[in-house]
């Protein structure tokens, strides 16, 4: 038999990697793993003795017990599993933030936690933004794909308590702002605590840097955030600041173009 068809064993019903991961756990008999689960006599019987045969479980006194194999093999199973949920959840993000996705992997995979829009909460990822940008203490740093009068408020709070903000938006957004928010890019750029930039590349995702905080969200076809991932892992954070770096170094001082 291939490994294809073991996996597919495994897999093909939700009883059986519940019946083997209880069996990692404790010895038990088959009148016991009845009792915990909501399936039949006949149909544990059958698991048993086919997760027996592959040498998954061993049988001793009439109770079965997960050998050493069966074991390894449930935490690799679950593991990718766990995987399977994780790309689900991060699948917007690898699409719509690819670039930032590339460059902070494994870490942005492995060392974040996500907040998604759900029907039920569809805010609930901007809302994280504001929360945790709301409580900055040292300095702010971001890619800006789109700037909402929301997000123009939090800047300004921002800056009122002296916090250093910096932010790169591309030409498309700097061009919006001139002629929606001119007075608020003037008197940004007239405060000494911030300092922007414009990126001949389009800017397509969100990126911050708050404190030791890293964010990275991705923006759907509405204009909305719908993913946001935060995490303070020291290898995320140097990517994400020397990502930064190199980003607003190639792009243009935001005061020299208002100077034009």
């Amino acid at each position: 038999m291939s490994s294809h068809e073991h996996i597919n064993y495994l897999a093909g019903s939700p009883y059986r990697p519940e019946i083997l991961a209880m069996l990692c756990e404790d010895d038990l008999r088959p009148a016991e793993l009845t009792a915990e689960i909501d399936v039949t006599r006949t149909t544990v019987q059958r698991i048993l003795a086919g997760f027996t045969e592959r040498n998954w479980l061993m049988k001793r006194n009439g109770a079965y017990r997960a050998t050493a194999t069966g074991r390894r093999l449930y935490e690799t199973y679950e593991t990718l599993s766990q995987e399977v949920a994780r790309a689900e959840t991060y699948g917007p993000l690898a699409v719509n933030a690819e670039e930032a996705v590339d460059v902070l992997a494994p870490e942005i995979f492995t060392q974040t936690t996500a907040t998604v829009a759900t029907n039920r909460n569809p805010l609930a990822p901007i809302e994280r933004y504001f929360g945790i940008v709301s409580d900055a203490e040292k300095s702010v740093r971001q890619f800006a794909p789109i700037v909402t009068t929301e997000a123009a408020d939090i800047v300004d709070r921002t800056l009122a308590a002296s916090i250093p903000f910096s932010m790169i938006i591309d030409t498309e957004l700097f061009e919006t702002m001139q002629l929606q928010f001119p007075e608020t890019l003037e008197r940004w750029n007239n405060n000494s605590h911030f300092a922007f930039a414009v990126s001949q590349s389009p800017i397509e995702y969100g990126l911050s840097i708050i404190d030791d905080i890293v964010l990275v969200g991705s923006i759907d076809q509405g204009q909305n955030l719908e993913i946001l991932v935060e995490g303070t892992h020291p290898d995320l954070f140097d990517k994400s600041t020397s990502f930064y770096e190199q980003r607003w170094a190639e792009s243009t001082p935001g005061a020299t173009l208002l100077s034009e």
